[in-house]
């Protein structure tokens, strides 16, 4: 008996949709799901066009800081440009211009890096890039420096 699927031919493939866009508002695990090094074909369904290295959602909701470009001298690159969205809160701008299909967030950086109260309803958190920063290194210098841990102070982190 023959098949009656012997001599049929697939259907005959469209074009690929265009990768959905993503977003990542967290630390670097999440984003190297979507690392075609790491993740080999992953770039056939996504691209990332947005990353924004350990924020705090507590930096991320509060008000800009203003820094010189003077306080920036030691960090470049990427470092940079993340440094930079989060004391502007420039990051609502961002998503806006790129309009990811989707918006990933984690907690990395509020559980790993903490935050620190600049007073006025001003938080940064404190990633080793803004460490670097001059701001950082006054405020440490004149003992002005209020940080908070979430596995610290649980109860006023969460409120």
């Amino acid at each position: 008996m023959t098949s009656m699927l012997q001599n049929r031919q697939p259907p005959a493939l469209g074009p690929a949709a265009p990768p959905a866009t993503v977003a990542i508002i967290g630390s670097r695990a999440t984003r190297d799901v979507f690392n075609p090094r790491l993740n080999p074909g992953i770039d056939n369904y996504y691209a990332v066009g947005l990353y924004q290295l350990e924020p705090s959602v507590i930096s991320l909701a509060s008000r800009p800081v203003t820094l010189s470009s003077a306080d920036y001298r030691r960090v470049t690159g990427e470092p940079l440009a993340n440094v930079q969205r989060e004391v502007t809160k420039g990051l609502a701008d961002s998503l806006a211009v790129i309009a990811p299909d989707y918006i990933i967030l984690d907690f990395w950086g509020d559980v790993y890096w903490g935050c620190l109260d600049l007073g006025d309803g001003r938080y940064l958190t404190r990633t080793g890039a803004f460490q670097q920063t001059r701001y950082y290194r006054q405020l440490r210098r004149d003992k002005q420096l209020v940080e908070f841990r979430l596995q610290r102070e649980s109860e006023r982190y969460l409120q």
